[in-house]
């Protein structure tokens, strides 16, 4: 072997005979083949598969979220239970009303400082139409008078408002102003 012109013999029948794979060498590419082909078709399967689970599971994110925001909502609303003789207790609350003012100093006083607990604020602003001023009552007795009122202000409006116009013998007459 040491000789280079023998080296160079065996080369050259080495290369003159076409290379020829081991028997059981094809079977088991083929097989390997199989296997790559089937272990790229289940990757795909699952593939899929997750992208739908991704999907499904967005869904069901979004539905928990809006179910609990609807939780929340409901427990933010105040619960009011109005009683059926609502209006009717009012207008008779508010002749009681009118017949304490009329009635002894002691009863007066009490009168006004209950009405006092109820009034914030009130405040005159002139009429948008016509003459005279519009009172705008503000505090609990506003609040209540919307309760009663089928045209309270809507939910979630600022500060409660009553309106009231103030009518003839209300304001002093003023002639040729």
């Amino acid at each position: 072997m040491l000789q280079p012109e023998a080296v160079a013999a065996d080369v050259e029948e080495v290369s003159a005979h076409p290379r020829q794979p081991a028997p059981g060498r094809a079977r088991s590419a083929a097989g390997w083949r199989r296997k790559a082909k089937e272990a790229e078709r289940r990757e795909a399967r699952l593939t899929l598969a997750v992208a739908e689970i991704r999907v499904v599971l967005s869904a069901q994110v979004a539905e928990r979220d809006a179910c609990w925001r609807a939780l929340a909502d409901l427990a933010a609303e105040p619960t009011l239970v109005m009683m059926p003789d609502l209006a009717e207790r009012y207008c008779h609350r508010i002749s009681d009303l009118a017949r304490a003012l009329s009635g002894d100093a002691v009863e007066i006083e009490q009168t006004r400082d209950t009405l006092r607990c109820l009034i914030d604020a009130v405040v005159a602003v002139p009429a948008s139409v016509g003459h005279g001023v519009v009172l705008e009552v503000r505090g609990r007795l506003a609040a209540m008078v919307g309760v009663a009122n089928a045209n309270s202000a809507p939910r979630g409006a600022g500060g409660c408002m009553l309106e009231v116009v103030a009518g003839a013998g209300f304001e002093p007459a003023t002639f040729r102003l």
